[in-house]
């Protein structure tokens, strides 16, 4: 029997007694943890001790002064350190100089002492947090580890069951989220690169006899295994758009370990303003009158089964939309229930075409009347925009969101905040949890509510997902 287990059983007896009598006994966790700590005062106690016989007296202050954050009535340690009770309070004698330390060896063994002692206390802690005699609920261990580590703040495991990991500047902690995603993150941004690089090259292809008779001049008309595109601008951008179909296509399927493809004969039209593109809408052959009313106010959009259109100003808007859309075509077809949520599709989308693209120009919330209540957003979010220090103001803040309510929220009801939480969201998942995102979203498509889904693939609840959310962003800052 280890010494934590015999502390909890000695004060569940002790206890047990106390409650006949009583009829209100103490938590027995907390009396046995109490006597945990008061055994890492005695032992901080021996290390100060054995520092003023081995005359390192700056190591013996150092250490009655954690000895003093513990038992701040201390005798022992208020009487080294100059202090006097003074009408019931410690009030120090003369102005205090640490002494210095006779010998550099023997002060940094005791501060070696000094660890041994808080590890020592860290682990027969955590044993009993851990232990089936405590039964403590998942929610509370984490909270009394959190609390252990406000008293020991560097002891490994108890940092290791929290989920951290020491920090890559070699002082402090961070979580294990944040040590993945220093080495993901540059791995998706290689794969994209390698993947548009590694892309079949696009080969001219004659226009649909259809495709023809549509008000507008087709210059350009390419294909390659995925895709046909036909442009009114030029042959370069024509191709530029395959490569970035065919690459979303394969990025996807990567990060998200699934096998989705796109519709089989998937087409993009390209055209060089919106004037040309709403020239195309109001002609093609598979638009209906609603869907031209709807597409009035778009520069870009789905217009068929697989089909894309984009019609922006730009060459670099145009791929931007592309990439988007054909990334919300794949998740609709692996997911054409779990990508209804609102943060499926904004955050996912977002965050895929940012690594192919480099940019963040298209987005599906643009409910006028949505964003002008949206408290707790003052401003539109731009391309240039650092949204991951935007999500972590956001979630750090006062009023923070909270994801129980984000992954109820449909497209329609997203505001402006609901876009940076989501994209904050896939960036955490993709990037720190490799793996976890499609088996979540699997789940979800089975009919599994998205919280237990979290929770099954994280092991995390919603508030604490939240938590580590929110500190993952700051992280990302360090």
């Amino acid at each position: 029997m280890t010494r934590a287990t015999a502390i909890l059983l000695s004060a569940c007896l002790v206890l047990g007694t106390a409650s006949a009598v009583e009829g209100a006994p103490p938590d027995a966790f907390e009396t046995a943890r109490a006597e945990l700590e008061e055994g890492l005062v005695g032992a901080l106690v021996d290390v100060a001790r054995w520092c003023q016989k081995s005359r390192v007296y700056g190591e013996r202050d150092r250490t009655y002064e954690r000895v003093l954050e513990l038992r701040p009535d201390h005798a022992e340690a208020r009487k080294w350190l100059q202090f006097q009770q003074k009408s019931g309070e410690w009030v120090r004698i003369g102005k205090y100089r640490r002494p210095n330390d006779k010998s550099k060896e023997l002060a940094a063994e005791g501060g070696t002492r000094q660890r041994d002692a808080y590890n020592a206390f860290g682990e027969a802690a955590l044993e009993l947090i851990l232990s089936e005699e405590s039964a403590l609920p998942l929610a509370r261990r984490r909270t009394e580890a959190k609390r252990l580590i406000e008293v020991a703040p560097d002891v490994a495991s108890v940092r290791e069951f929290l989920g951290e990991a020491p920090a890559p500047e070699g002082e402090g902690w961070v979580l294990l989220e944040t040590q993945t995603s220093a080495r993901q993150r540059p791995e998706l941004r290689a794969l994209a690169g390698e993947l548009q690089v590694g892309a079949p090259a696009p080969t001219p292809t004659e226009v649909d006899p259809k495709d023809r008779d549509l008000g507008v001049q087709f210059t350009a008309s390419v294909a390659n295994d995925v895709v046909r595109v036909y442009a009114t601008t030029t042959a370069a951008e024509a191709g530029s758009i395959a490569n970035v179909v065919h690459s979303s296509g394969a990025f996807f399927r990567s990060t998200l370990g699934v096998d989705t493809v796109l519709p089989e004969g998937f087409q993009v039209y390209v055209f060089g303003g919106r004037d040309v593109g709403q020239t195309f809408v109001s002609n093609y052959y598979r638009l209906g009158s609603s869907d031209r009313q709807r597409m009035a106010s778009l520069a870009s959009a789905v217009v068929g089964d697989a089909q894309l259109g984009a019609w922006c100003d730009t060459s670099v808007e145009r791929k931007d939309a592309i990439a988007r859309l054909t990334i919300s075509t794949l998740s609709r077809e692996r997911w054409p229930n779990a990508v209804q949520q609102g943060w499926v599709w904004e955050g996912l989308g977002l965050y895929l075409s940012y690594r192919l693209t480099g940019t963040r120009m298209t987005l599906f919330v643009v409910d006028a009347e949505a964003r002008a209540s949206d408290a707790g957003t003052t401003k539109e979010l731009t391309d240039a925009d650092n949204w991951i220090a935007e999500a972590a103001a956001l979630l750090n803040g006062e009023r923070p969101p909270r994801l129980a309510f984000l992954v109820g929220k449909k497209l329609s009801a997203m505001v402006t905040r609901d876009v940076v939480h989501s994209y904050a969201l896939a960036a955490y998942l993709l990037e720190g949890h490799p793996g976890a995102t499609g088996k979540i979203l699997d789940l979800i498509e089975g009919g599994t509510s998205p919280i237990p889904a979290f929770e099954e693939v994280l092991g995390y609840d919603a508030t604490y997902l939240d938590e580590r959310l929110a500190r993952w962003l700051v992280e990302q800052g360090r």
